[in-house]
């Protein structure tokens, strides 16, 4: 049930901490990330979006992600998510941000912490034993060895 409450949700990840955080804009975030992707978001696209808190381990060293909650999933949401490959080699100061540590930036599905583990675990798995993919689809983790030709 937890994860399928997340299925409107993207974490935004890479995005500098600002020096003041109640002046930041996630809302101006998404919508510049958008327009990089080409895709384009108002404000009448996201229900809220606003920084996680920072996880105690990676505190000094990744900024904290953001995450966004889309008012249409099979629209605005699925749409953003898939552009994600647009963002391939993309930082924070390609971005504007000039007090950048050049963080690349991401688009990820919201996970629960036990999917994450769990996907985390079944990327090691594919690393170590040469499987080619790996997603996830409504909270289910898949890998496969090969890519699959439907015109057989």
């Amino acid at each position: 049930m937890e994860q399928y409450g997340r299925r409107e949700c993207v974490e935004i990840r890479g995005i500098p901490m600002p020096p003041h955080p109640s002046e930041e804009s996630t809302n101006e975030i998404t919508k510049k990330l958008g327009k990089r992707i080409g895709v384009k978001i108002n404000d009448n696209d996201i229900s809220i979006s606003h920084r996680m808190p920072p996880s105690s381990k990676n505190k000094k060293f990744r900024p904290a992600p953001i995450i966004v909650k889309f008012i249409r999933r099979k629209n605005k949401k699925d749409e953003f998510y898939s552009a994600r490959t647009k963002l391939k080699k993309t930082t924070a100061s390609n971005l504007g941000y000039q007090l950048s540590t050049n963080n690349n930036i991401y688009i990820n599905k919201s996970l629960t912490s036990e999917n994450r583990n769990f996907f985390n675990e079944a990327l090691r798995v594919k690393k170590q034993s040469g499987y080619k993919f790996i997603w996830t689809l409504n909270g289910h983790v898949y890998l496969r060895t090969n890519k699959v030709s439907l015109l057989a």
